[in-house]
């Protein structure tokens, strides 16, 4: 693994200058470059040659990934992780060994067995070593056919069928909660975040423990996880105040037990995250016409650059820049979209400027008052006297834009 690491960094260096790069991008690496690396890689470093084929294949790779996304930036890329770029036959998916030269065999444990009736796309397949598990992860692409849908309707049909029949579902995203809804108040529903979740709600409510991994038997507790992670927390800190060296390098068991505690809260954040976007692409094919393959279309916030924008604003308080900056949009609209694309639902983003404090009504500013009936974070008009809370607002808002016909 070692080798190959080098191998590809070497080949990555070499295919890494701009000109050549954008060639390799597009055509792929020529045929007489290709013989000279080969050669190299081969006969003057004494690389096999399959380690030197699968190094050339996988630089590829990346050296187009990297073309695709942050080619204007600069930063040739380097492998950092051991990996081993192997052909697929040595892969016997029956025994579920990978045998590799020199008797070497490596058995699969776990994975997506939902996934292993569909057939191998490359011919190549990677071998990753990860020393967090102290594991390796054979990484595997399958020829998934796509859902099939009851009737083929383009995407522009269905967003044209939802405006002119207000078949609007709008996503606001918040610190503590996450509202779906439209301009009707009966359909709108709210979700706590995660952070809120364990904090915020009544013990009885709390989504106290929630399930993890591959295996629907393994499950944990947030509390125990929160409490665990502060009280090593607290023991580190404790502990580098007395000592003039981080405790985390020089003991390798605490580091170890924080980054695995680190790991299951984000493993449960991303399953959180999952079923909410689930539930709500659910929700939108309910609300619309599955006779006619009309689902709601769903208008999300484009929140793009938030974090930096807030970062930088000297106004707000500090305390009001950490809770945006655990806000977790980007994972929530990256799910939506996944599973829109999967189930035919089409998607649109909209500038969420001043939709929480902008009246749906006359369009006056509106100020936040407190009222017993609707709570704290209810708006006011004192143009029209408009008076609704500060997230439905922001839907109805949503909505109007979206039906904007100078969108």
């Amino acid at each position: 693994m070692r080798e190959d690491k080098w191998a590809l960094n070497h080949t990555l260096k070499v295919l890494g200058k701009r000109e050549l790069a954008d060639k390799v991008a597009k055509e792929g690496i020529p045929e007489d470059l290709y013989r000279e690396l080969f050669s190299t890689l081969n006969g003057t470093y004494g690389v096999s040659n399959w380690i030197a084929e699968g190094a050339l294949r996988e630089a590829t790779t990346i050296i187009r990934q990297w073309h695709n996304s942050t080619f204007q930036k600069g930063h040739v890329p380097r492998a950092k992780a051991l990996r081993l770029y192997v052909p697929t036959a040595w892969y016997n998916p029956e025994t579920g060994y990978l045998e590799l030269p020199g008797g070497l065999k490596l058995k699969e444990v776990g994975g997506n067995w939902k996934c292993n009736k569909y057939p191998i796309a490359n011919d190549w397949v990677r071998v990753l070593y990860n020393p967090d598990y102290e594991a390796f992860f054979l990484m595997l692409v399958r020829k998934v056919p796509p859902k099939e849908r009851k009737l083929n309707v383009p995407l522009s049909y269905i967003v044209e069928q939802g405006r002119k029949r207000n078949w609007v579902l709008a996503v606001d995203i918040n610190v503590n909660e996450i509202v779906v809804g439209n301009t009707k108040k009966d359909l709108e529903r709210r979700y706590p975040t995660l952070n809120m979740a364990i904090n915020g709600l009544e013990p009885s409510k709390r989504p106290s423990v929630l399930c993890y991994g591959s295996s629907p038997k393994v499950c944990v507790s947030l509390e125990e996880l929160r409490k665990g992670y502060s009280r090593l927390y607290d023991s580190q800190r404790k502990l580098n105040e007395k000592y003039p060296y981080d405790l985390r390098k020089r003991r390798r068991g605490l580091g170890r037990r924080i980054r695995l505690i680190i790991r299951k809260m984000s493993v449960i954040d991303k399953h959180y995250t999952k079923a909410i976007a689930k539930d709500i692409i659910n929700y939108a094919l309910a609300l619309g016409s599955p006779s006619e393959g009309l689902p709601y279309v769903i208008v999300l916030e484009n929140l793009r650059g938030l974090q930096e924008r807030i970062i930088e604003d000297n106004d707000r308080p500090r305390k009001v820049k950490a809770k945006i900056s655990f806000m977790a949009y980007f994972k929530l609209a990256r799910e939506i979209i996944t599973l829109a694309k999967i189930n035919g639902v089409p998607y649109v983003f909209v500038d969420p400027k001043g939709t929480s404090t902008t009246c749906p009504r006359c369009g006056a500013k509106m100020e936040q008052v407190e009222d017993p009936v609707i709570g704290k974070r209810t708006m006011y008009c004192p143009n029209c006297h408009f008076k609704e809370d500060r997230d439905t607002v922001a839907l109805i808002n949503l909505v109007k834009r979206f039906l904007s016909p100078h969108l």
